[in-house]
């Protein structure tokens, strides 16, 4: 059977416009606010965003929700 891909009319699967950080239970957003396109190798597109962050930006995050 073939399916609809995510989200085309019909799909089965259904994606977030954009992902952030999860850190101790938490959605978190970037430090930076900048996202990058996540790509399927089947068709090359992108279909959604994920956060773009480094480990200071993690580490800075953590300390902010008091892992630290």
């Amino acid at each position: 059977m073939i399916y609809p891909a995510p989200g085309a009319d019909g799909a089965k699967i259904v994606y977030k416009a954009e992902y952030n950080n999860f850190i101790g239970g938490k959605f978190v957003a970037p430090v930076k606010g900048q996202y990058f396109n996540v790509i399927t190798p089947i068709s090359g597109k992108g279909y959604t965003q994920a956060a773009r962050s480094k480990n200071l930006w993690v580490s800075y995050s953590e300390s902010k929700l008091g892992f630290f």
